[in-house]
């Protein structure tokens, strides 16, 4: 719990000097992208942002990704950053 609220610190930290005012963090518990999933709908989310880690086609076919996820099942807009 301690690492998450580190980590999310520092993500609004980042998003406020890119000149965002409003920023909201949240950490969440469960399946990853039923969680975003989720987490979004129930919260009325304009636009889901993620970063991807970068695997290459072969390794994210093959493993899959959260971002490849949440995109499949969310009806609301997503943008994923590398």
């Amino acid at each position: 719990e301690e690492i998450a609220k580190g980590v999310l610190a520092k993500a609004e930290q980042h998003a406020r000097k890119k000149g965002l005012r409003v920023v909201k963090s949240t950490a969440l518990a469960g399946h990853p992208a039923r969680a975003i999933v989720d987490f979004a709908k129930k919260n009325k989310v304009d636009l889901i942002v993620m970063g991807s880690r970068g695997l290459g086609d072969i390794e994210g076919l093959l493993l899959g990704s959260v971002s490849h996820k949440v995109s499949q099942l969310t009806d609301r807009p997503c943008l994923t950053t590398a």
